[in-house]
């Protein structure tokens, strides 16, 4: 009698997961006729940032977990966080370019057979949790351009798309806001064409907490900047929004020189990176200073903890 029981909760568990999804889709594919979303390609977002020079904020599927109430691995959610990004992501001003991840279904067409299911999936089942911060009204950027290899199926576009996105600090003094343990462009030639590069170091976790001193530092010192690019997870949307709010332009970085490391490598796959903060892989949030580039202390001029 109990196996019979226990094997008909099952049964009805699986009916119910099957509407759930059913209803998910049926409900984003009504909102995605009833209010179309424009987006640009991966190009088209890049040559953007590089004409416009306004302030970028990416939006990705961790982010809206935590609209949604729900913790990411490195950034705890709560009310006033989801609030935020809420009013970030529904927020039309002009000085920024807000991001989103998969949106324009050509844009998945790019990507690897395994990546584009992943997307068009999310954007199937999760598309009605976004339109109702989104406008048609707008034209969004593509937020997986800090996504350009794993991903890609055409590596050579890879090339394309990072070579293109270099060209952001060509010759720039820049200014990397970004968490303990991320070291971007340590290690590696990401950041080999800016005319310098110093760096602000925040908490690794939970950067959120202390978001009002983070703005408040690098507004105080902005202006000794060419560009500004910030690594912070979800706390960074916050960081680049209130920057622009003061007219200074800054960038939201997002998983890039992670990505450029598995690029580098050229396996096709995400790796654990020594030295650096990976929390995509086993045991990537664990993270040693030995044999760290010395010119990387060099080049911290502050830290938040």
């Amino acid at each position: 009698m109990k196996k019979i029981v226990a094997e008909t909760k099952e049964k009805l568990k699986a009916i119910y997961n099957k509407i759930i999804l059913a209803y998910k889709y049926l409900l984003s594919k009504y909102y995605e006729r009833k209010k179309p979303i424009f987006a640009m390609s991966f190009e088209d977002t890049i040559d953007e940032i590089l004409k416009r020079k306004r302030s970028v904020i990416r939006f990705g599927d961790g982010e809206m977990r935590i609209i949604c109430g729900e913790n990411i691995g490195f950034q705890k959610s709560s009310k006033e966080l989801s609030c935020y990004l809420k009013n970030i992501l529904s927020d039309k001003s002009d000085n920024f370019l807000i991001c989103i991840p998969g949106m324009k279904a050509g844009n998945t067409d790019k990507l690897t057979t395994k990546a584009k299911k992943w997307w068009d999936d999310y954007r199937n089942l999760e598309f009605y949790k976004w339109q109702v911060y989104l406008s048609s009204d707008v034209t969004y950027g593509e937020a997986l351009i800090s996504r350009f290899y794993v991903g890609i199926e055409n590596k050579n576009l890879s090339s394309i798309i990072i070579n293109k996105i270099k060209k952001i600090w060509e010759n720039k003094k820049l200014l990397i806001v970004e968490g303990e343990f991320t070291r971007n462009g340590v290690g590696n030639d990401l950041f080999a064409a800016a005319k310098s590069v110093s760096r602000v170091i925040c908490p690794a976790e939970n950067a959120y907490d202390k978001h009002k001193e983070i703005v408040e530092y690098v507004a105080s010192i902005a202006d000794s900047y060419d560009e500004i690019l910030v690594t912070l997870g979800p706390t960074a949307k916050v960081v680049v929004y209130e920057l622009a709010r003061l007219n200074i332009r800054a960038i939201d970085l997002g998983h890039l020189d992670n990505e450029y490391e598995w690029f580098l490598a050229d396996k096709g796959v995400r790796v654990d990176i020594p030295g650096k903060y990976v929390n995509e892989v086993s045991g990537g949030n664990t993270v040693s200073n030995e044999n760290i580039d010395p010119k990387y202390w060099e080049e911290i001029i502050f830290q938040i903890k």
